[in-house]
C-alpha cells in the first residue's frame, strides 16, 4: 500500500496540513472500500470483511491475479502456514514433497482409503481407489486382490519370507499356520470348506483330492503317504492312531476299533480283492485268498508240537468239508478222542501206554458190515467174514482154547506139543489116490523107526475093533507063528 499522507511539523503551513489531511482520507476511504493497492502491510492481525478477499499481483501487471477467498466458516477456523520454504499445495498441485509429515490417528474406527503414485519416476498422479482400505483403529487392511512377483515373499520384520509364492501359484510357509479355535478355510462359494476346532480335528465339507500318484507327507518324509490313480494307498512307513481310536465311514464311524493293547476289532465284516494277501514286513503274502475264496498259508514251518508250525491255532477247529493231511496227523493229547458221525456215535480212544479203544460195540469193518472187528460182550473179540479169514504168518501163537464149529481143512503139516483129544472120531485120508495113514514113530531115545497104520482097499468098509484088555497088537505073521508053534 502506498500512503499518500505523510507527518506534519511545527513548521508546516496550514495548506500542508490540509493536503496531507486529505491524502490521508483518501488512503483510508480507498482501504476501507476494499480497493486499496498494498505494496507492504505490517500488522499483528487483518481482519477482511465479510465475502471479502485478498488479491494478489503476479510478478507482471497484467489482467491475471491470483484471489484468495474463504467458504463461509460454522466456527472460527486457524490455518498456519508450515515454518518453511515451499510452494503450498491445492487440490489442482502437481508437485514434488521431499518429506511428508502424517499424523496418526489410530484412536479412530473409520475407513479410509489408500493412495498410490500412478508411475514409477517423475511427476506422478494419485491414485486411489475402494477397493483397498484401511482401518487405522484395528490395523485392518482391506483389498479386493493382491498381487506379489514370481518368487515373492509376505513377512514381518522378524521373518521376511515367512510365505513365499512361486510362479506356479505355490505356497510355502516358513512356519506354522494358525487360525482361531473353530475357524473355517473356504473359497468364495463355500466359505467353511474346512474347519479346525479347538481339539485340532479337521473337517472338510466335502471331498479331499490330490493328483494322481500324489503324496502327502512331512518335510522329512514328503513321500511318507502316496495315492495312485487306482485309489490304492501306500504308507511308507506304520499307521498310528490313538489309544482306543477309530477308522471308519460317514456310515459306519467305528469300522474299526483299536485298542490300547493293539487289539483290532472290526464291527463287520473283512474283505480284500480277488487274490489279495496278507502278510508282514518279511513275508508279505504270508496269506492268500483266490477269487473262490481258497486260503493259503505260504509259510513251511515243521510241526512238533501245539505252538508251532505254519499255522497255530489256540482254540478248537471247525471243517464243514474234507481235510487232507500232506504228512502225518498226531493227536498229542494222553487220552485223546477221534469221532465220529454227526452225533459221535463212534469214537476212537486214546489209552496212555495201551493203545487205541473204539467205544461200546462198533465195529471195525473192512469193504462191508459183514467184514468187521468188534466186541460184542466184554471179554470177547468178535472177527466176522462172510467167506474166509486169511491168516498169513511164519508162525500163528494160540494162548487159549480153540473151539472150531466148522470143517477144518489143513494144507500143511501140523505139529501138537501135547496130545490131541477128538471128542467126535478121528478120519484120515490121503487125497483121492492113495490110502490115508497114520504113522507111529518109536522112541527118540532109541532112533527114528516108524509104524504105518494104512487104509488097504477094499470092497466096503472095514471095521477093526481094538481088544478091551492091555496088550500088544500081532500082525499076521505072528499070528501064524504062533499057530504052528501051538501045532
Amino acid at each position: 500500500m502506498a500512503v499518500t499522507a505523510s507527518s506534519i511539523s511545527s513548521s508546516n503551513t496550514l495548506e500542508q496540513l490540509r493536503t496531507q489531511f486529505n491524502n490521508l482520507v483518501s488512503d483510508v476511504t480507498g482501504l476501507e472500500a476494499g480497493s486499496q493497492t498494498f505494496t507492504l502491510i505490517t500488522s499483528s492481525n487483518i481482519t477482511v470483511a465479510e465475502d471479502g478477499t485478498i488479491v494478489f499481483e503476479g510478478a507482471t501487471n497484467d489482467d491475471f491475479e491470483t484471489t484468495l477467498t474463504v467458504v463461509d466458516p460454522t466456527a472460527d477456523r486457524t490455518i498456519t502456514l508450515p515454518n518453511e520454504t515451499g510452494t503450498v499445495l491445492t487440490t489442482a498441485s502437481s508437485v514434488t514433497a521431499t518429506n511428508v509429515t502424517v499424523s496418526a490417528n489410530n484412536s479412530t474406527d473409520e475407513t479410509i482409503f489408500l493412495t498410490f503414485v500412478d508411475g514409477a519416476t517423475g511427476d506422478q498422479g494419485l491414485e486411489t481407489d475402494t477397493g483397498l482400505t484401511y482401518n487405522p483403529s484395528t490395523g485392518l487392511l482391506t483389498s479386493e486382490k493382491l498381487l506379489i512377483s514370481d518368487g515373492g515373499t509376505i513377512g514381518s520384520a522378524s521373518s521376511t519370507s515367512a510365505v513365499t509364492i512361486a510362479s506356479t501359484g505355490i505356497v510355502t510357509f516358513v512356519d506354522d499356520i494358525l487360525i482361531k479355535d473353530g475357524g473355517t478355510i473356504g473359497n468364495a462359494s463355500v466359505a467353511d470348506v474346512m474347519t479346525l476346532a479347538s481339539t485340532g480335528i479337521v473337517t472338510f465339507k466335502d471331498d479331499l483330492l490330490i493328483k494322481d500318484g500324489g503324496t502327502i507327507g512331512s518335510a522329512s518324509s514328503t513321500g511318507a503317504i502316496t495315492i495312485a490313480s487306482s485309489g490304492i494307498v501306500t504308507l511308507v512307513d506304520d499307521l498310528v492312531i490313538k489309544d482306543g481310536g477309530t477308522i471308519g465311514s460317514a456310515s459306519a464311524t467305528d469300522a474299526i476299533t483299536i485298542a490300547s493293547t493293539g487289539i483290532v476289532t472290526f464291527v463287520d465284516d473283512i474283505i480284500i480283492k480277488d487274490a489279495g494277501t496278507i502278510g508282514s514286513a518279511s513275508d508279505t503274502d504270508a496269506i492268500s485268498i483266490s477269487s473262490g475264496g481258497v486260503v493259503n498259508i505260504s509259510a513251511t514251518t515243521a510241526n512238533t508240537g501245539t505252538g508251532d508250525g505254519a499255522l497255530t491255532v489256540a482254540g478248537g477247529v471247525g471243517i464243514a468239508a474234507d481235510a487232507s493231511i500232506g504228512d502225518d496227523l498226531r493227536l498229542i493229547s494222553d487220552s485223546a478222542v477221534l469221532s465220529f458221525g454227526a452225533d459221535s456215535d463212534t469214537t476212537l480212544t486214546h489209552t496212555d501206554g495201551s493203545g487205541l479203544t473204539i467205544n461200546s460195540t462198533n465195529k471195525i469193518m473192512f469193504r462191508d458190515s459183514a467184514l468187521s472187528v468188534s466186541s460184542s460182550a466184554d471179554g470177547q473179540l468178535d472177527i466176522d467174514a462172510d467167506t474166509e479169514v486169511e491168516i498169513t504168518a511164519t508162525t500163528i501163537d494160540i494162548n487159549g482154547a480153540v473151539e472150531i464149529s466148522g470143517t477144518t481143512t489143513q494144507t500143511g503139516v501140523s505139529t501138537s506139543a501135547a496130545k490131541d483129544v477128538f471128542n467126535a472120531g478121528l478120519s484120515v485120508k490121503n487125497g483121492s489116490s492113495s490110502a490115508g495113514f497114520i504113522e507111529f514113530f518109536e522112541d527118540s531115545d532109541n532112533g527114528t523107526n516108524k509104524v504105518t497104520l494104512i487104509g488097504p482097499a477094499s470092497s466096503g468098509d472095514v471095521t477093526l475093533t481094538l481088544p478091551t484088555t492091555t496088550d500088544t497088537l500081532a500082525v499076521a505073521g505072528d499070528i501064524t507063528a504062533l499057530a504052528i508053534a501051538l501045532g
